[in-house]
């Protein structure tokens, strides 16, 4: 079914001024009809209009979609008064308000704002749009006219930085504002302001809250907001510790400084200072004033305060006697020492202080150069002087030289130098007769007739046949008299040191012997031992060549 449908119209209608609309009603019965043409655009049917024109109906069949159409014309009656309204600004943040004027060429109108006067101008603040009414007074009618008013106030965009603080080490700052709104303008006011007051980024030096005014050029609105500066120049506290004093025995130390500022730094200025000037604990070794400056970190603030170091390196005072005698018929001689320092302590050095070496008074019992040394335990200081002690002449003892005689020899040993002789074999002639087995050394006391001693010593070296030193690989312990027992074989007198070992196969200690003249006899802790075979060390020195001899080997035990 492709049918169009059925549409009619009234076909034309009239506006006049009394009448300034006409209805257009479109018939097509079950049909969907709307209006175009003019300020119609696909309009519900009925649609009203207000001006002279052609109009289309278009009717759409429900059952297949089938369009047909119709027209309407609308014409006018009667001339209507001309109006015209003049263009104005918009309104913003710096026109606050704006006066609509209306106009009109014909003749004997007269004018009306909708909600507003009876008169051709109206000063309006408000954004709205506004209708101005002319209505010919002669033929009653009339015609309108809107103008919109449009309003651009929103104040720019406005952000500020963080706060700033300043300290001692920052003593100015920048500080930031910023606006997303194209061309704004800036302008700060505060107390510090130093340089680029109308600038995004002003420098300050000064605590206290600044207030920056955006503007936008293209409105004239503004936005403000404040940023605050602060301080913090507080200096670090610091206490200096107990005051140092450098002596004899302390010639260095250390000075210390505190503070409870958190992480504050610490820098020592002062002539000796040797260590850790820049720590809270520097070490000195001079006296002087020592002056600390403490920074805290934080705020870069300084604090400094000073530790003074005394010094107590006074000697003690010492006299003594210059020198002493000791002479043959006394075997000592007293020195003496002294100071007038309170509370010293004495300490006499020399090779013969037998009694008295920590005491003012020493005794001495031999010749040589003594030093005192005295302490004052209050600062450890000293002070030392000499005593030289000298002997009365003395006598000389000799009793030759050494001897060489072959074994069971005798020799004559004369001494000489003296007035009596006192041998260490316990005869006092001057001359002895001595046949000694293995080489020995004999000494003389000599006494001369001023009581004055000397001694002297001569060796008398013996030569000893001392044979072959033979060590045996077997022996057989059966009590039938040969080869019972395990010797080393070699003449006694000839053996210096010794040291001979056992062992059995299992690395045991069956016998020590240190004496040429011991044997072991193949017991071990009392029991006889069965055949086998042991392992022997020697170690030996003889007096023949003063050599040490090593040997080792087996040893059978048979029986």
């Amino acid at each position: 079914n492709t049918t169009p449908p059925t549409v009619t119209s009234p076909g034309s209608g009239t506006i006049t001024c009394t009448s300034p609309t006409a209805t257009l009603t479109g018939v097509s019965a079950g049909n969907t009809m709307v209006w175009n043409g003019g300020a119609l655009t696909n309009a519900a049917n009925p649609a009203t209009v207000s001006a002279a024109g052609t109009y289309t109906v278009t009717a759409t069949s429900s059952l297949d979609g089938c369009t047909n159409t119709s027209t309407y014309t609308v014409t006018t009656s009667g001339t209507l008064p001309n109006i015209s309204i003049a263009p104005v600004s918009n309104l913003n943040c710096l026109t606050t308000n704006v006066v609509l004027s209306g106009s009109s060429t014909t003749a004997g109108v007269s004018y009306q704002w909708t909600g507003g006067p009876s008169v051709n101008t109206y000063t309006v603040s408000v954004p709205a749009t506004y209708t101005l009414t002319v209505t010919d007074n002669g033929t009653g009618c009339l015609a309108q006219q809107t103008i919109t008013i449009a309003a651009n106030t929103t104040p720019p965009n406005l952000s500020v930085g963080s706060p700033l603080t300043l300290t001692c080490v920052t003593t100015s700052g920048t500080i930031f504002a910023s606006s997303t709104t194209s061309g704004a303008t800036y302008s700060w006011a505060g107390t510090g302001i130093t340089f680029g007051s109308t600038t995004t980024s002003p420098i300050v030096n000064s605590i206290g809250t600044y207030t920056v005014t955006v503007t936008d050029p293209a409105n004239g609105c503004i936005a403000t907001n404040t940023l605050v500066v602060s301080s913090n120049t507080a200096p670090p506290n610091v206490s200096i510790g107990n005051p140092l004093t450098l002596t004899c025995t302390t010639t260095n130390g250390s000075i210390s400084a505190t503070s409870t500022t958190t992480g504050t730094a610490f820098s020592w200025a002062g002539v000796g200072i040797v260590s850790g000037a820049n720590t809270n604990t520097p070490a000195v070794n001079a006296a002087g004033t020592y002056t600390v400056t403490v920074t805290d970190p934080s705020n870069g603030c300084v604090n400094s305060a000073t530790s003074v170091v005394t010094s107590n390196t006074t000697a003690p005072s010492l006299a003594t006697n210059p020198s002493a005698t000791i002479n043959c018929g006394s075997t000592t001689a007293l020195l003496s020492a002294s100071s007038t320092t309170s509370g010293v302590t004495y300490l006499w050095n020399g090779a013969g202080v037998v009694s008295g070496a920590s005491t003012s008074n020493a005794t001495v019992n031999a010749a040589g150069t003594y030093t005192v040394t005295v302490t004052n335990p209050v600062n450890g200081c000293v002070n030392s002087a000499t005593v030289n002690v000298t002997t009365t002449p003395g006598i000389t003892a000799s009793a030759g030289n050494d001897v060489t005689i072959t074994s069971g020899a005798s020799t004559t040993l004369t001494a000489n130098g003296g007035n009596t002789y006192l041998w260490n074999t316990g005869q006092s002639t001057s001359s002895i007769l001595v046949s000694p087995p293995v080489t020995t050394e004999y000494c003389v006391k000599v006494t001369g007739s001023n009581g004055c001693t000397d001694s002297a010593c001569v060796r008398v070296l013996v030569d000893v046949e001392c044979g072959e030193l033979f060590v045996p690989n077997a022996f057989s312990p059966n009590n039938d008299g040969y080869n019972d027992v395990f010797r080393i074989k070699i003449n006694p007198l000839c053996v210096v040191e010794m040291d001979l070992i056992v062992y059995d196969r299992w690395g045991e200690k069956m016998i020590e012997i240190t004496d040429p003249t011991q044997y072991w006899d193949g017991s071990y802790k009392g029991k006889s031992l069965d055949n086998g075979v042991f392992v022997y060390t020697l170690k030996i020195k003889l007096s023949s060549s003063s050599e040490i001899i090593t040997k080792s080997g087996n040893v059978s035990l048979l029986k």
